[in-house]
């Protein structure tokens, strides 16, 4: 494996690849890192950044930690209509209890819209408007009534009231990564075409297509869990210095705070922490299926150039697929694609829940699941694909 892994590794592109992959992670944690600010009042020409912002972000966040009961949320709304609504009562109110006016918009708008301005007398049934607003959304969109039904249930599994805590440090990892990622992929399919193809660019096909077949299954092999094992390497440096990097500067608080204080409408039973070690999972296994795609389209066309190429399109046109129908049928096969692995909040969005054998499967789920079965069939098959391969250079 290591020996297949060498052999790219003095590749220019190889080398390029890696140095932008570092520069990209760094400029990604500091542009975040600058991204902190608290201003201390509506009128105030001071804005604090950095370190000193989260500092007095939290601050600001230590009189509502704890449960966040009805009392709090309607001393929020409180502080909202006494200020006028709109922009300047949420600013007014989000100095005192931050983030709360957004979940209050939230509950009382649209999935997908958030209220523009809040006109209730009180907020007491604002945990109830979870399931109506998911309902409705659901209705809309003519889910069945079994799915509908079950994606209830689960919204109505999650404990209540929330645990309420500072928790910007949690989604800013996920946001980060998935900016890394999407250049990643790209190496990825990049090193998936270079992998394979190296004999060929180097004019040692000809050795290859000689040896007994089981020095070519060999082969085969190694190359295959050389991509992975690559793959695999690079995707834990970066999952790791965006999340130490994230955890230094702002802690761990929040850890056990439910995501619905971020994403109300998730169906998703997570804690912050549960939800980063799934994360790490799902982004994994998606990596690893998207490279396993990576080197099935270069088997299938045996160009590296023209396979890239490919292979960009097939692994990234989900994204813009997937919106032309979000929870229709055609909309919720493109949800499964590996790339939405790799995007933790919108996965925390969707609500699409799929059918396998009467027990319905969360979109979570179904990518791992799938994102297993592409990286088992194309570790099995490489070695008949290989020579195949082999045969048609020749």
């Amino acid at each position: 494996m290591f020996y297949e892994i060498n052999k790219i590794k003095t590749n220019r592109i190889y080398k390029i690849g890696i140095s932008i992959l570092c520069i990209i992670t760094l400029l990604v944690c500091y542009a975040t890192y600058r991204s902190y600010t608290h201003t201390p009042s509506i009128d105030s020409d001071v804005s604090y950044k950095g370190m000193i912002a989260i500092k007095k972000k939290k601050e600001a966040y230590s009189p509502i930690i704890g449960e966040l009961t009805t009392d709090k949320l309607n001393k929020a709304y409180n502080i909202y209509k006494k200020n006028g609504g709109g922009f300047n009562g949420e600013f007014v109110a989000d100095m005192n209890c931050p983030g709360i006016i957004s979940l209050l918009e939230d509950a009382y708008g649209n999935f997908n819209t958030p209220s523009d301005k809040l006109t209730k007398k009180n907020v007491d049934d604002f945990y109830k408007m979870r399931n109506v607003v998911v309902s409705q959304y659901l209705k809309e969109n003519n889910i069945d009534v079994g799915e509908a039904t079950e994606i209830n249930k689960m919204i109505n599994n999650i404990q209540i009231p929330f645990k309420y805590n500072y928790n910007t440090q949690w989604r800013d990892i996920w946001k980060s990564c998935n900016v890394v990622y999407l250049y990643l992929v790209i190496f990825i399919l990049i090193l998936s075409s270079l992998m394979f193809s190296v004999e060929a660019e180097s004019g040692m096909y000809n050795i290859l297509i000689n040896i007994k077949n089981k020095n070519k299954n060999k082969i085969s092999r190694n190359k295959i869990k050389g991509i992975y094992y690559t793959v695999s390497k690079f995707y834990i440096f970066v999952f790791l210095v965006i999340s130490l990097f994230m955890i230094f500067i702002s802690g761990i608080d929040g850890w056990n705070s439910p995501i619905q204080i971020r994403y109300l409408f998730s169906v998703y039973n997570f804690t912050f922490l549960k939800a980063m070690f799934v994360y790490f999972l799902l982004g994994w296994i998606s990596l690893l299926s998207i490279a396993s795609i990576g080197s099935f389209i270069y088997f299938l066309f045996n160009r590296s150039i023209i396979s890239i190429i490919i292979s960009i399109i097939v692994v990234y046109s989900p994204l813009v697929l997937q919106k032309l129908n979000p929870l229709g049928f055609f909309g919720k096969i493109m949800k499964v694609a590996p790339i939405n692995g790799l995007n933790m909040i919108s996965t925390l969005k969707y609500p699409g829940l799929y059918k396998l054998g009467g027990i319905y499967v969360s979109n979570i789920n179904m990518i791992i699941i799938l994102g297993i079965i592409t990286i088992l069939f194309v570790y099995i098959t490489t070695p008949i694909f290989f020579k195949n391969s082999l045969r048609k250079i020749g």
